[in-house]
């Protein structure tokens, strides 16, 4: 699974990827948390929000796959400027949102230090997380590749697996906070060797996995409210095999490569625009879904709005992130220039 150019695929699985974001992010705006675990609807929503916590893992995988080769460099420090500035604009565009709605919420001190403590962006979490990975991703790649052979690989993805997704009481839970490492290592592993499954296999296995977590955790918490335990979180084992599952249907599609250049460079666009879309998606799941909730307060019956509501954020954000990516296009711009007439100057 080496590749040498561009994957198409892997821009459509960050893409879909986000969709499955905003998607998590519909059953907490609809109220689903706050519903008993009953009927058949609800056990509808289970299946399908256990599926779409594969979303955060695809990520990481990602991240994984095609930073498995980086190595301690200043060039390699300079690769996360990017990252900082569009969230530095996400976080702006939300002070002033939130000051738009209610007057007053952000002051210029309040702002600067929502910025720096991640507070400002509702979906930052994501941003705090990453920045740390980030730093320390050209030591994981040693300790990774330092390794002999693809058992002692296998056997260190299998450790952290164990430690961070296993959800019997024996096992020390403590460590499921290291979930990203876990998928890290995983998608390293899915870089050199893959798994033996054909992606036919991984398409049928998919849902069937799906359709078994939902039941499990409906299982789990019927009777009374969604009950937040390690088996239905991003650190899951049942995450971890559908996320491995999802991620090698599409990285083994060779049709997708097959695509034209045009239809390869949009893609290309439209992934450059997840992260910022993701950040930036929160404006517009607090400026739709309360209208919908005004109109539509019975959290089952809420269901059918998730093809109308989850693509307009989509739609929306991405649109947003566009612009977004305009701005810090214009930045970079102008900072280059500014140096390379600051370097002229200084060598007349």
């Amino acid at each position: 699974m080496k590749h040498t150019k561009r994957d198409a695929s892997l821009d459509v699985i960050r893409i879909l990827a986000t969709f499955f974001v905003m998607s998590v992010h519909f059953f907490s705006q609809i109220g689903y948390y706050e519903q008993v675990m009953a009927g058949k609807r609800m056990l509808v929503m289970t299946i399908l929000r256990s599926f779409f916590m594969i979303c955060v893992p695809l990520f990481l995988l990602l991240t994984g796959y095609l930073m498995s080769g980086k190595r301690l460099s200043k060039r390699y420090y300079l690769g996360i400027v990017k990252t900082l500035s569009i969230y530095l604009i996400a976080s702006i565009l939300h002070i002033v949102y939130k000051n738009s709605i209610t007057p007053g919420t952000y002051t210029l001190k309040s702002g600067i230090l929502g910025i720096l403590r991640y507070s400002a962006a509702n979906y930052a979490w994501y941003v705090e997380m990453y920045i740390g990975l980030f730093l320390i991703i050209p030591f994981l790649n040693l300790a990774y590749t330092g390794l002999k052979g693809q058992k002692q690989k296998l056997v260190l993805v299998f450790s952290f697996v164990a430690v961070t997704s296993i959800t019997l009481s024996i096992a020390p839970r403590w460590w499921s906070n290291a979930y990203p490492l876990t998928y890290y290592f995983i998608g390293c592993y899915l870089k050199e060797f893959g798994i033996p499954l054909k992606r036919k296999t991984c398409l049928l296995l998919l849902p069937v996995c799906a359709v078994f977590t939902g039941f499990f955790v409906f299982y789990k918490c019927q009777g009374g409210l969604f009950r937040w335990e390690i088996w239905q979180s991003y650190s899951s084992i049942f995450s971890v095999g559908m996320a491995v599952l999802f991620f090698s249907f599409f990285a083994q599609s060779g049709k997708i490569n097959g695509i034209s250049h045009r239809a390869k460079g949009i893609l290309r666009y439209l992934s450059e625009l997840t992260f910022g879309a993701y950040l930036v998606s929160y404006i517009f799941d607090s400026t739709f879904y309360p209208k919908l909730l005004a109109d539509a307060p019975d959290t089952i019956y809420n269901l059918k709005y998730y093809f109308i509501l989850v693509p307009l954020v989509f739609l929306c954000a991405m649109l947003l992130s566009a612009g977004m990516n305009l701005l810090y296009q214009a930045a970079s711009w102008a900072v280059k220039r500014g140096a390379f007439l600051v370097k002229k100057k200084s060598a007349v």
